[in-house]
């Protein structure tokens, strides 16, 4: 409930096009109106903008703060280690120890805007070339309402103190 009016911030995983656990995450913020009978109807939605913290991995759990904020958490499944070793950095993508973290990685790649397939990457480029760095991934978020009530958006931070989910 903010300036009189009540927001619901909504968090969804993708799921892949082979039914397995998507990569991608993302959060809506909706205005709610709440009748005399307590009857709860959506008036807007909107996605939140979550490039600010270079977007979220696919997302578990979420709760409501005491103050007011929502936190939610990442659960992206990519190993890091695996591609931060020097040793197998040029290997590409499809490759035998590549194969736990070929899809997750290429789906979120794409998501911004970068379209390859996997045997044309190695883990170096998705690192060095298209920005992925799964370290960045992972951990507990929170999102917060500002603005004033004719204009809403969402301020989100990485909680980086909280650990990393791995």
């Amino acid at each position: 409930n903010k300036d009189g009016k009540i927001y619901s911030i909504t968090q969804f995983a993708s799921k892949a096009t082979d039914g397995s656990s998507g990569s991608l995450g993302a959060l809506y913020l909706s205005e709610v109106t709440q009748d005399l009978e307590g009857k709860l109807e959506v008036i807007r939605t909107a996605a939140f903008d979550t490039s600010q913290i270079s977007g979220i991995a696919s997302v578990g759990g979420g709760l409501t703060t005491s103050w007011g904020s929502h936190l939610g958490t990442e659960v992206l499944v990519v190993d890091a280690k695996v591609l931060d070793k020097d040793a197998d950095a040029d290997k590409k993508l499809n490759d035998d120890i590549f194969n736990a973290v070929d899809g997750p990685v290429l789906r979120f790649i794409r998501y911004f805007g970068k379209y390859f397939n996997g045997g044309d990457v190695t883990a170096r480029e998705t690192r060095d070339i298209y920005g992925f760095h799964p370290y960045r991934y992972g951990y507990v978020f929170e999102a917060r309402l500002i603005g004033d009530s004719k204009v809403r958006t969402g301020d989100l931070k990485r909680h980086y103190a909280m650990g990393r989910r791995m």
